[in-house]
């Protein structure tokens, strides 16, 4: 079986807000942030629902997601593969503005992750594609899905 990382790679450089926004609120149409939904998208594909967080398919808001991990006691310092993170710019980690899964550590202070609705160079929580990046640790947290026993 894939593992949700796997389908984000699929689409990588592709501009698919529709098909996540579509299949995450159930109506076409609506244009908005799309990086949760991406996500949610990639678990659900891989066979795993996320549940309902601020919509009955995972979350698209992501502060609801990190307020919902945190409430579950779902957080971790020691991310694996398929875990969720999320990003504040900022590295205050008070203002979480964007997300996706985590695929491995670089052994340098640094990981990669699968992330919708960036881009490779320009915005990076509000672009146009689905892009594997390189981001440091300290603008991230991490959330280990009780789903998450891929192997």
């Amino acid at each position: 079986m894939k593992q949700p990382y796997q389908f984000g790679l699929e689409h990588l450089n592709s501009n698919d807000c529709s098909l996540f926004n579509d299949w995450f609120y159930q109506k076409t149409g609506i244009r908005s942030a799309w990086c949760a939904t991406l996500v949610s998208w990639c678990y659900d594909q891989a066979g795993v629902n996320l549940g309902p967080i601020d919509w009955q398919r995972g979350y698209a808001n992501v502060m609801n997601g990190v307020k919902h991990f945190t409430a579950k006691g779902e957080m971790t310092d020691k991310p694996v593969c398929n875990d969720l993170v999320f990003y504040d710019w900022s590295g205050h980690r008070l203002n979480w503005e964007h997300t996706g899964i985590f695929i491995c550590d670089n052994g340098n202070g640094t990981f990669d992750a699968i992330e919708g609705n960036t881009s490779l160079t320009g915005s990076q929580s509000n672009g146009n594609g689905v892009c594997r990046k390189t981001r440091h640790y300290n603008v991230a947290c991490f959330a280990h899905p009780k789903q998450n026993n891929f192997k």
